[in-house]
């Protein structure tokens, strides 16, 4: 009954409104969400939400995971700032939303329910945009680097790194990245360095200068 009398509260809204229980099931799914997405509350309710969104970054790379970023920080008691992200509507057409969190939490702080407020948005502008100009205009006057060494070099990367490489080349900074990944900034730091260590890069823009010679920060 508590956490019925919570999401009445915040349903009513003209954003959408999903909220997802602590397995990731669809346990709310407002009007508002159906307009947007196509999706009944019948087609909705009771889904895993990483299943039925399928969300993606502006590279393809997947969002909505089985133990997905944004969770993990709610979990871990952090704030999760609003965030933009591309998802499957039911007509299969993909949509950008964005995307604010609220944690549900009952006596003891127990987590209940973690409610995402939905928005239509555009895709977002590529800051990466301004280092793709300079490496153009750097590569017509000096013969780009063998490929080889550099794509080895980008598949030692781990999953978190190419997570981290990606922002990067969307611009973000060392506190933007940590507040994304809900770790602190030193550790933000760590693993930054430790892809300029792996690429052989000395620079952050020598490495998304790199990842765009092969592919890895396009659209």
């Amino acid at each position: 009954m508590e956490l019925e009398h919570m999401l009445g509260l915040v349903s009513h809204t003209a954003d959408g409104v999903m909220a997802v229980d602590a397995e990731h099931r669809i346990v709310a799914w407002n009007p508002a969400a159906q307009e947007l997405l196509g999706f009944s509350a019948e087609d909705a309710l009771g889904r895993i939400c990483h299943t039925l969104l399928q969300g993606t970054d502006r590279y393809g790379n997947p969002l909505c995971l089985p133990e997905c970023a944004p969770m993990s920080c709610v979990r871990q008691g952090g704030l999760v700032r609003n965030f933009d992200f591309q998802v499957q509507r039911k007509d299969g057409e993909r949509q950008w939303l964005n995307v604010s969190i609220i944690p549900l939490r009952g006596e003891g702080g127990r987590l209940l329910a973690v409610v995402h407020l939905l928005r239509a948005t555009a895709e977002p502008a590529r800051t990466g945009l301004l280092v793709e100009e300079v490496l153009r205009l750097l590569t017509q006057r000096e013969p780009a680097p063998p490929a080889r060494p550099a794509a080895d070099h980008l598949q030692g990367l781990t999953a978190r790194e190419r997570e981290i490489l990606h922002l990067l080349c969307e611009g973000a900074s060392t506190a933007t990245i940590a507040t994304r990944l809900c770790v602190a900034p030193k550790t933000a730091r760590n693993h930054i360095d430790r892809i300029l260590h792996k690429l052989g890069a000395g620079s952050r823009l020598e490495a998304v200068a790199l990842a765009l010679r092969q592919g890895n920060c396009s659209r």
